[in-house]
């Protein structure tokens, strides 16, 4: 479910933001926690 979300997310901090690959790494990995952090608490957050 939000793996479109955070392909999109990615293509905006390159072409938008241009941060560097080590920054744009840095921003999934802590969307990616978010996500598990949700799921773990069996949070819902619609995309």
């Amino acid at each position: 479910m939000w793996q479109s979300y955070l392909l999109g997310f990615k293509v905006y901090l390159q072409l938008e933001k241009s941060l560097s690959p080590h920054s744009i790494s840095a921003y999934m990995q802590d969307v990616e926690k978010l996500i598990q952090y949700l799921a773990i608490e069996e949070l819902q957050l619609e995309p």
